[in-house]
């Protein structure tokens, strides 16, 4: 599944890519004595005029519509994928939402607000312990405006090239059993014409992948609070890393974030990584492991079936990767800077991790990965399947092991 049909699965992702974000333009601006915070009007203002591009064809939504066509064609998908992965639904997918542009611009900057808005307390904290500091009310502004323009450069990027996403309410403060499917339909118009294929098969496609990221969470509900609990202690690090900013720029600091940026970028590791440390980097890498695992299992899913049910599955997959291969330069240095580049490895390790453990133990044993967060494969593991096959085999084992010495103690 490519960055043009679903960038970002679900605000989780976003939190991420956005935080690295806040954290790489934070920690500039700390060292010229700034601690400004970030203007959600000019990230709406921002992402609004970036995502303004005409659309391949005109379209009437309305706000928060089901729209008929997405409605079936994921009514369609889902014993599909019941019947692939073996895998039933608690109950039938019902919250599927057609938007457009604009109103995917604003659910997801709703998220981005309550999940900014610990950093940004803590910011304000600094702020007034950098009152003494002579900061210039203009300097504070001007960062401020810069981090909120970078902010809505993102989410503008994201609004003109996400076809889908599911919605599972991340930090939500009441359970959630069901999430949401949303479908930019101009995005997926305006996609499936200048590929030259069929609609009803491209949008079958696209509901398959979307479809099975609802399998994914809500046929193992722990896993959406799991990665929720992630994400808040990814959020709740970088908190504490701003609580710990010290009155006078920390030159040794900055002198050891460039070693270790030389490091990283000698490994090929991400830009986003740069201002995290240990702690906040083995999670960031576990939540790497588990965003690759679930990009991949939709991946190898929609293919699995597309590839029997759709006539022109060959050609859609065929236009649809080659349309990847030829982006600009500058396309592809945005993807760098802005860390969407993780999108793309999780896509590619994902599906290739998935792919060999289906090919040498089956659908059944890969759902293991789905049983509890000690099954869930991280990055390493996500490079060398075999290394996470002979990990789950000896789980199997201790477990029976564990059940055979219950079950004779209950017979005596």
């Amino acid at each position: 599944m490519s960055i043009r049909r679903s960038l970002l699965r679900s605000a989780s992702e976003l939190a991420i890519v956005g935080a690295g974000i806040y954290v790489f333009e934070r920690a500039l601006a700390h060292q010229r004595g700034e601690a400004p915070t970030i203007n959600w009007n000019r990230v709406r203002t921002v992402a609004r005029r970036v995502a303004q591009q005409p659309s391949a064809v005109a379209i009437d939504l309305h706000p928060a519509t089901v729209h008929p066509n997405y409605a079936v064609l994921v009514a369609q998908a889902q014993p599909l994928i019941t019947d692939y992965t073996h895998t039933e639904l608690p109950q039938n997918l019902t919250e599927i939402i057609a938007l457009s542009r604009q109103q995917w611009l604003d659910t997801n900057i709703a998220s981005f607000i309550e999940l900014f808005a610990p950093l940004e307390d803590a910011y304000r904290q600094v702020a007034q312990r950098f009152s003494e500091q002579s900061i210039t009310p203009l300097m504070s502004m001007l960062g401020g405006w810069l981090l909120s323009s970078q902010l809505g450069l993102l989410l503008g990027y994201l609004a003109r090239r996400v076809l889908g996403q599911y919605d599972f309410a991340l930090l939500g403060r009441e359970p959630v059993t069901t999430g949401k499917l949303y479908f930019i339909d101009e995005n997926i118009a305006s996609v499936e014409r200048r590929l030259g294929v069929p609609p009803d098969q491209f949008r079958l496609w696209i509901a398959l992948h979307e479809a099975t990221h609802a399998f994914e969470f809500e046929a193992h509900p722990w896993l959406a609070s799991y990665l929720n609990e992630r994400v808040k202690e990814h959020m709740h690090l970088l908190v504490q890393q701003v609580e710990r900013m010290p009155l006078v720029p920390d030159v040794d600091g900055m002198i050891r974030m460039v070693q270790r940026a030389i490091q990283h970028l000698s490994t090929g590791s991400h830009l986003v990584e740069l201002f995290l440390d240990d702690r906040q980097q083995q999670l960031f890498r576990r939540l790497q492991g588990i965003m690759s695992l679930l990009e991949g299992y939709s991946n190898h899913v929609m293919d699995a079936i597309g590839i029997q049910l759709l006539p022109d599955y060959l050609l859609i997959k065929q236009r649809f990767e080659a349309r990847q291969l030829h982006r600009s330069r500058l396309d592809r240095l945005w993807l760098r800077l802005s860390g969407l580049d993780m999108k793309m490895e999780q896509y590619i390790l994902g599906e290739a991790f998935v792919a060999h453990v289906v090919q040498q133990r089956g659908m059944d044993f890969l759902n293991r990965a789905f049983t509890a967060p000690e099954y869930l494969p991280d990055v390493e593991e996500i490079r060398e399947p075999e290394r996470w096959i002979s990990r789950i085999e000896r789980l199997v084992k201790q477990e029976a092991r564990v059940s055979l010495g219950e079950g004779d103690q209950s017979s005596r």
